[in-house]
């Protein structure tokens, strides 16, 4: 076959492009409304390299949309009316194009040529456009490399991931294999990924199923030590279950030293605030004879839990990339992020704060799915006592993509917060909800039980008491 013709303005050698799969793809785009439909399902306009060409397909496409023919007269019309049928060599040009050889049996052949050459293209376009950040030295190394991997992500999970469409035979072997596995598994009433509340869990079975997890909050009700306790009792479960699955958390508001003393206080049910406040931690050894051996069993239990952390890493691009690159070296159980209010990015294009807001979110739900577990986030909403309503903070925009939404309310009396509120389950996709139920918190060591199990570990604690042992809740 003698190729047509380049066009003018031929691309400089190292840039990747096809000439011959551009014509043909073109050609059977002329000569088969089925060959345009599969090409289509492949390609778009951006992706032919010669302009002329994506200014024809243009004109193809345009035909299309109308449900017009798209044959040589009507694109010819098409370019004419726009002034650009010379610029494309003219209808002798478009003559030429029909006459190739392929048509619709070889069109996927050629527009998966014109796609790869494409998407070749963008990586050249992307490694410059690095580079050119690397060597202004516009933002720290980590910065960039994050970056750099979230754009590959994209253009990967754009381009190749999701450029065609699977069928049920594609992976019935594997979907098979998979689903009679998890069928037959003898799996606990509630998964390793859980709130660490008693009833909740056994009502939902855990967040193993779950996938972007929100937990709505008003300022100082404790979201953050809800989604610390389940961070702790996953991670217990996990280094129980030996499952060497591990915990992943992003604190975007706490500093390590705070949060660590009260992730002890959790472990030990010891007072966070006389670890927290400084010469307070006499107080506590003098006020409870059994605070020290509890205080180190609890450092003990620490060292061994599968927790990996970071602190103010706010960017939502190198949260994930962060997550991604720790999936080179262990497997990710849950990600727990505090709190979503807080993160930066992914808002590009956005005009307002809650489209900013929706975009993190559909980035953490595909994330979620990426990895095949929980992400739970916080979300800040504010309860106004005058008008008796609820200030979402844009939260509404947040919800539309969780799998399960819970809204957490601490109930409070002549202006005090007591330790006991609400829990409610406003969404959940994948599992059953729950209606609000009562919760006893214990906001020293923040710890959060339903009432039943509550009265049990207390009764508990008063037997070990007056047998003279300690009580330890592990």
């Amino acid at each position: 076959m003698t190729a047509l013709a380049a066009p003018t303005s031929a691309p400089e050698a190292y840039i990747p492009h096809d000439l011959d799969a551009e014509q043909c793809t073109l050609g059977s785009m002329l000569f088969s409304r089925a060959a345009l439909a599969k090409a289509f399902a492949i390609i778009t306009v951006a992706d032919f390299y010669y302009e002329n060409h994506r200014l024809i397909c243009a004109a193809i496409e345009t035909c299309y949309q109308r449900q017009d023919p798209a044959d040589i007269s009507t694109v010819a019309t098409e370019l004419r009316t726009a002034g650009k049928l010379d610029q494309c060599g003219g209808r002798e040009y478009l003559q030429a194009l029909l006459a190739m050889p392929p048509t619709e049996a070889h069109v996927n052949r050629y527009a998966s040529t014109v796609r790869e050459k494409s998407i070749l293209r963008q990586i050249i376009t992307l490694g410059a456009d690095l580079g050119n950040d690397a060597s202004q030295a516009t933002g720290s190394a980590g910065e960039l490399l994050a970056e750099a991997q979230e754009k590959l992500s994209a253009l990967y999970r754009e381009r190749v991931q999701q450029s065609v469409l699977r069928s049920p035979v594609d992976t019935f072997a594997e979907d098979t294999a998979r689903l009679w596995e998890e069928v037959q598994a003898e799996a606990p009433p509630v998964s390793s990924a859980q709130f660490g509340i008693g009833k909740v869990d056994r009502d939902l079975g855990g967040l193993e199923a779950q996938r972007l997890v929100i937990v709505k909050g008003d300022t100082k009700h404790g979201k953050s030590q809800l989604l610390r306790q389940s961070a702790l009792a996953t991670a217990r479960r996990f280094r129980d279950d030996g499952s060497e699955r591990v915990v992943a958390l992003f604190i975007l508001e706490e500093g390590y030293w705070p949060w660590r003393k009260k992730c002890l206080a959790w472990l030990s049910g010891i007072d966070s605030f006389k670890l927290l406040i400084p010469g307070r931690g006499k107080w506590l050894l003098r006020d409870d004879p059994d605070a020290e051996k509890e205080l180190m069993q609890a450092e003990s239990e620490w060292v061994g839990l599968p927790l990996r952390y970071a602190f103010r890493m706010n960017d939502l691009t190198q949260i994930i990339a962060t997550c991604r690159a720790l999936t080179l070296q262990e497997r990710i159980g849950m990600v727990c992020i505090d709190y979503f209010q807080l993160m930066t990015g992914a808002d590009a294009g956005a005009r307002t704060q809650e489209q900013a807001l929706s975009a993190r979110a559909q980035r953490l739900q595909l994330l979620a799915d990426e990895l095949e577990c929980p992400v739970m986030v916080p979300s800040q909403i504010t309860f106004d006592r005058d008008t008796k309503r609820l200030n979402t903070k844009d939260a509404r925009a947040i919800e539309h993509n969780a799998s399960i939404v819970i809204e957490w309310r601490r109930e409070e009396a002549e202006g005090v917060l007591l330790d006991k509120g609400y829990l409610g389950c406003l969404v959940s996709r994948n599992t059953a909800g729950f209606r609000p139920m009562p919760v006893v918190t214990d906001m020293r060591c923040g710890r959060f039980w339903d009432p039943e199990d509550y009265a049990q570990e207390q009764s508990r604690a008063r037997q070990e008491a007056a047998e003279g042992g300690p009580f330890h809740d592990n």
